[in-house]
This record gives structure tokens, C-alpha cells and sequence, in this order.
């Protein structure tokens, strides 16, 4: 959830908690990160390890091992700050879960290692080298037959976001210049792009079994072996 530049952000807690606090599409994101969970339960995979990268205060974490009872998870942010927030999120949860600081941009040096990996509201920070090379490290760390499941912010071709700024009012409540209130390192990119990188990495039949305006679920799936 969180970017990796602390610069006035995610440094503090006092931006952390006003960030939540003011986060207006929170829990409208619970309805596709239960999503993802229903469409792991379904595939019939063994989960031990549930892994989420860019994992803030931890909601997807939990909504999987809630999922899941019997699997561990691997809690991993860029924010020290947001580390505290989930530590005490997390804390009925806390003898399953690992907690790693670490930059999300070297995914290579993260314990990323698991049956399925999610990310919420990450992965647009990045330039389109780093979310390459992001999807491989992913792809590699995933066990045969493991998902990806990537909630995040995507472009949106021609005029369309200023039409879903138009109407956006109407179905989420404002956000009172919270939630997105901070910078990006990169803009984001188009679905398609995403899709595409994903099928480079090696990740089978990547699909959106959800969107709203310009956020999206991607889901993937590594071969089965």
C-alpha cells in the first residue's frame, strides 16, 4: 500500500494514521481482496505461506489467513511508520506472521517466497522496468500453481478518468484529500500493459475479475508444473 520515498510521507506516523483515517475506498477494497480469497479457496492449491507486499495496515493479509487458518504469512511494507500500525492491526494474528521493512523496489532481496502473493496499492509507484522486474521476482517466488493477486490503480485510456472523476462522487464517499494526497514516483499504466508484463514473467491466463473506475483486481497464476 505504501510508496518507498519517506519525503514528508510514510516516514511518520502522523501521516500514516491520517492517511487511514482518511482513506475512502478501504472498505470498498475489502469486496475484491475477498475476492482473490474465494478464487484461491476455490483452485484447490495447498496455501502455507500467504506473502503481501506494499501490505500497510495489513487487511489483505488478514482477509487471507482468515481464509486460511492453517497458513503463515509474511507482512512486508517500505514504511516503518506502517509497521507499528500493523503490528497492532495484526496482533491477534501475530504468532503467523513475519514482519519485514524493506524496499519494494528490490523484490529480489525480499522473502518473498509463498503460495500466493498480494499486493494492494503498491506496484503504481513504479516505473515500467521496476514493475517488470517486480512480476519476475514474484513469478519466481511463487510454489507451481500459485496465484498473484495485484489490487492497485491503472491508467485509463483516452478521456475516460475524467469521466470516472465525474461520477466517482456518486458511489465513494471523498476522501477529503487523504488517501491519495501523496506523491507518486511514476504514473500508472494501462491494464493491458500490466497484462502483458505478467504474461512476459510467465504467469498463465493473468485476468481482472474486478474493477472500479480506474482500480482494478489482476490475478495470475503461475504454471502448474
Amino acid at each position: 500500500m505504501t510508496d518507498t520515498h519517506p519525503a514528508g510521507s510514510w516516514a511518520t506516523e502522523d501521516f500514516v494514521e491520517r492517511w487511514i483515517a482518511k482513506d475512502s475506498i478501504a472498505a470498498i477494497l475489502e469486496l475484491p481482496m475477498r475476492i482473490s480469497a474465494a478464487l484461491v479457496r476455490e483452485s484447490g492449491i495447498q496455501v502455507q505461506r500467504v506473502v503481501d507486499v506494499g501490505s500497510g495496515p495489513g487487511t489483505y493479509l488478514r482477509i487471507l489467513l482468515e481464509e486460511f487458518p492453517d497458513a503463515d504469512g509474511t507482512w512486508i511494507d517500505a514504511s516503518d511508520a506502517m509497521l507499528a500500525r500493523a503490528e497492532a492491526s495484526l496482533a491477534d494474528l501475530s504468532p503467523r506472521v513475519t514482519f519485514t521493512v524493506g524496499d519494494l523496489r528490490a523484490a529480489t532481496a525480499l522473502p518473498l517466497r509463498g503460495d500466493v502473493i498480494v499486493s494492494s496499492r503498491a506496484v503504481h509507484h513504479f516505473l515500467p522496468d521496476t514493475i517488470e522486474q517486480f512480476y519476475r521476482a514474484v513469478g519466481e517466488a511463487l510454489s507451481p500453481g500459485g496465484f498473484f493477486c495485484n489490487l492497485d490503480h491503472f491508467a485509463t485510456p483516452g478521456d475516460w478518468r475524467a469521466r470516472y472523476k465525474a461520477i466517482k462522487p456518486r458511489f465513494v464517499p471523498s476522501s477529503g484529500g487523504g488517501s491519495e494526497s501523496h506523491t507518486h514516483d511514476a504514473p500508472p499504466q494501462l491494464v493491458k500493459d500490466h497484462l502483458a508484463w505478467l504474461h512476459a514473467s510467465g504467469f498463465a491466463d493473468p485476468d481482472v475479475p474486478w474493477r472500479l473506475f480506474w482500480t482494478a483486481l489482476v490475478v495470475a497464476r503461475t504454471p502448474s508444473g
